[in-house]
């Protein structure tokens, strides 16, 4: 709605006062938003007319309401499900999974009957969150002439660690193999 404001309006305006862009009408400073990058420094709409186009916006921008979310019955009524039968189950070496589908349940569901009943639902790890120590033959081997052939005879580091591994699985870890190859590849240079 917003209305031209023509050169005699403007003449018209007293000091202190200003035309709103919106409704036209003279307002004091007072009434405008202050804006640092306009000339008059204020906006160009007055507060009053500012809240109503905020209100329509709102309006015109609201959701409709959600329709209420209804819940369906679980498959299996609770007095079918007997968390004996899950825990014989159990013992009987069934896995969760397994019973979960079998009791339409949640794995996390079977668990917690599992572990309830005083059984233990999974098997401890003592390596949970550390490093794995590597064992101390691997890297502190010496090298064989044989395995410095198989080394000596590669062009790359990448290529040293495939070939080394193909045919020594399992004996050394990459970066062993890696760092004998540069050292190789040094002494070579030196000698």
């Amino acid at each position: 709605m917003s209305i031209t404001v023509s050169q005699e309006m403007h003449a018209q305006v007293q000091p202190g006062y200003k035309i709103c862009a919106d409704c036209g009408q003279m307002l004091p400073l007072d009434d405008y938003h202050y804006n640092a990058r306009a000339s008059d420094l204020r906006v160009s709409t007055c507060r009053s007319c500012l809240k109503r186009q905020r209100a329509a916006r709102k309006a015109r921008s609201k959701l409709p309401e959600p329709e209420p979310v209804t819940y369906q019955p679980s498959i299996v009524s609770p007095a079918l499900f007997d968390p004996a039968e899950v825990v014989a189950g159990w013992d009987a070496g069934e896995t969760i999974q397994s019973l979960s589908e079998k009791h339409q349940r949640t794995p996390k569901h079977i668990s917690r009957i599992i572990r309830a009943a005083g059984r233990e639902t999974y098997t401890h790890n003592p390596w949970k969150g550390k490093k794995r120590p590597i064992p101390a033959d691997v890297n502190t081997r010496r090298w064989t002439p044989a395995e410095d052939a198989v080394i000596r005879s590669c062009s790359s580091p990448t290529d040293a660690m495939a070939t080394y591994e193909a045919a020594y699985p399992k004996r050394r870890t990459q970066n062993a193999i890696r760092k004998h190859y540069h050292d190789l590849r040094a002494l070579g240079r030196s000698q």
